[in-house]
């Protein structure tokens, strides 16, 4: 039987010819976990402003998978007045497939989510992160009015869904209860399995000058950034040689300032964007302490890869963090003087690094590109499944 599906989140892409591209976060290798059980994948996303494609721009497009892309459904003009051309795509889009599964929070997702349900469309609901706390700490007084009022539309879509994937394994499950389905906590973080070197693990923070790690949008606010700043500010004002790496895309320069201010220049390096895979592990397996200082998360991608080639990581007490890190390393958000002094503990104590290292290792191995697969086509097989017995009954 040929089941056609529609994929339904904010995610920027960027078209280029033919060819669709992603900044990193939707490669053509994450339909793969879709076109399993599905004969053809619809992408409804955000379309990206006309820039140059870029190098390390990866690409989205690939047999068997076509796109539609929207305007910034964001926007408060199409939230209060909405589009007829907009919803008439959405419209279409929806009575053309099988199944939807919309990947939240998104607006976009949110507003396929609502026609789903209005065509009685089977679908599927991927939870990845918590909206309260992305709109909550994105912005000014807008921002937090949307935290209340997509905190509990989330909320009631996914009570009362019948089909839910968590990207946790308690955080959100706990904060987006399900009752109503069947639901599984399957990571959309995929990591290759790799052998652990005890070697490196020594040699981390031995190599001079110590690097710190960070990676996270300029844009997004929630990332920490500038608790990363500070911090590390005050581990140099300890005496410290350390110097700090961001890799990120976006507008760095409320960083640079902040930098500048504090007189770190010669301690904090804006990267920019590493291209996904070989590049950014390149990276990770050089960096001596990695941290993911954000005020909100749902599983982090950087920080499992991080763990993943052994490094030891250092995360605020957010979201699915503590998921993944031990209580001792762990801090609360926001608070700059406690990170710092987790910084210090892990350059000077030598045992306390490399059981950071081991830990982590071990914990990656949860996240084993295999294992996760197995689990998520049962689910969607048992899905399938049961939507063919469900429409045999009708």
């Amino acid at each position: 039987m040929k089941v056609k599906a529609l994929f339904a989140h904010d995610h920027y892409f960027y078209v280029s010819g033919e060819s669709v591209y992603s900044r990193g976060g939707l490669p053509s290798s994450a339909w793969d976990r879709y076109l399993e059980h599905f004969s053809e994948l619809v992408v409804l996303g955000r379309k990206g402003k006309e820039v140059k494609i870029q190098s390390k721009m990866t690409l989205s497009s690939c047999p068997r998978v076509s796109f539609e892309l929207l305007p910034n459904l964001s926007r408060l003009r199409f939230m209060v007045f909405g589009s007829s051309v907009v919803s008439e795509k959405i419209y279409l889009a929806v009575r053309g497939v099988d199944v939807v599964v919309v990947r939240l929070p998104s607006r976009v997702g949110m507003v396929v989510l609502k026609e789903a349900i209005r065509q009685k469309k089977p679908y599927v609901i991927e939870l990845v992160g918590c909206t309260f706390d992305s709109y909550w700490h994105h912005g000014g007084l807008k921002a937090k009015v949307m935290a209340f009022w997509d905190f509990f539309a989330v909320k009631a879509r996914v009570l009362s869904a019948r089909y839910v994937i968590y990207v946790t394994e308690h955080y959100l499950q706990q904060r987006y209860p399900n009752r109503s389905g069947v639901s599984i906590s399957c990571s959309n973080v995929n990591v290759a399995e790799l052998e652990f070197d005890p070697a490196l693990a020594l040699s981390r923070t031995k190599r001079g000058r110590v690097k710190i790690g960070l990676i996270g949008n300029y844009d997004a606010a929630y990332k920490g950034i500038d608790v990363a700043i500070r911090a590390l500010h005050n581990v140099v004002r300890a005496g410290y040689d350390v110097v700090l790496q961001i890799v990120g895309s976006g507008d760095s320069s409320r960083y640079q300032k902040l930098v500048a201010d504090l007189g770190m220049s010669s301690h904090v390096v804006f990267l920019g964007r590493l291209s996904a895979g070989t590049e950014i592990f390149r990276w990770l397996e050089s960096v001596d302490i990695y941290i993911q200082p954000s005020m909100t998360e749902g599983l982090p991608r950087a920080l499992i890869e991080a763990m993943s080639v052994g490094c030891p990581c250092i995360g605020s007490r957010v979201g699915g963090i503590p998921e993944l890190l031990g209580e001792r390393y762990l801090f609360n958000s926001g608070d700059y003087v406690a990170l710092k002094n987790l910084l210090i503990a892990m350059i000077d104590n030598e045992d306390y690094r490399v059981s950071s290292c081991k830990e982590n290792y071990v914990r990656s191995l949860d996240f084993v590109s295999d294992k996760l697969a197995r689990r998520r086509s049962a689910f969607f097989k048992n899905m399938l499944s049961d939507i063919s017995i469900c429409n045999a009954d009708f």
